[in-house]
């Protein structure tokens, strides 16, 4: 689970706010910010692949910056997520690996920041989808804990209560033999329920209620709890936002979807 000409988001799915602090005095080379303008400008007009080419080619000025991390991971993110939904698993998994290798250099470098942990919950919550059985579970026990620390460092922080709410709810829905499974190999699952999702989606949607990704995971989970009419209003409320992402997009055309097969029943 991150921005565009018109947000900055932190996913997923995913979507924040990036401030570059470049520092005058630095004896560092400088990403150019022309060149990061196009990176830019490549990811707000749904260019995945095109805009991580060019800011892979300025991570070889700058291995740390924030700013740069964060597109690079987010950007991979997104772009292993395009690969999985239109071409094959065997091509997304080393995009997914990347994203995940950028989080974790964010992680040594600016610990410090929510947007760090939220990308770490993103990227290897979503990389987990890649592994089977011990890794996926090991994978998806550290969403939570990364989402929790994000919150710890910014306890308003949106993008962490969302990924907490999707985490809930999948954890919610493991059935009996993947339970044993993970108490046999991890000691248990943390607790998780459509309801305890919902608590955290709709605390997510207080502090943010523009992103299209929350809107769709609370229209996913009332589905499941059967409330036809509030699933009406967030699908609703998908297709009246600015998709800023290829993701959301995707969330847009499902939303279209699934709101005709309510109409048809």
């Amino acid at each position: 689970m991150l921005g565009s000409g018109r947000r900055w988001v932190a996913a997923c799915v995913l979507f924040v706010t990036v401030w570059l602090t470049w520092s005058s005095g630095n004896a560092q080379a400088q990403v150019p910010t022309k060149v990061l303008a196009q990176g830019d400008s490549l990811y707000a007009a749904f260019e995945n692949e095109a805009a991580l080419a060019v800011y892979e080619r300025l991570y070889m000025q700058d291995s740390t910056d924030f700013g740069l991390l964060y597109r690079l991971s987010r950007t991979a993110n997104d772009y292993g997520q395009d690969l999985l939904a239109h071409v094959s698993k065997k091509e997304a998994e080393p995009v997914m690996a990347r994203s995940t290798r950028y989080a974790e250099a964010m992680r040594r470098h600016h610990p410090e920041r929510p947007e760090t942990w939220f990308q770490l919950a993103a990227t290897w919550g979503n990389y987990a989808l890649f592994k089977g059985g011990r890794d996926k579970v090991r994978l998806g026990r550290d969403v939570e804990t990364y989402a929790l620390k994000a919150l710890e460092l910014d306890p308003d922080y949106a993008y962490a209560h969302l990924a907490l709410g999707i985490f809930y709810r999948e954890i919610g829905a493991l059935n009996w033999f993947q339970r044993t499974v993970a108490n046999t190999l991890f000691g248990g699952v943390p607790d998780g329920s459509n309801d305890k999702a919902l608590k955290s989606l709709q605390r997510a949607l207080e502090l943010d209620p523009t992103l299209v990704m929350t809107h769709s995971e609370l229209a996913r989970t009332h589905r499941l709890v059967g409330d036809e009419a509030r699933e009406r209003y967030h699908l609703g409320r998908v297709l009246e936002l600015d998709a800023i992402n290829t993701d959301e997009l995707r969330r847009q055309q499902e939303a279209q979807r699934r709101l005709s097969e309510i109409d048809q029943q």
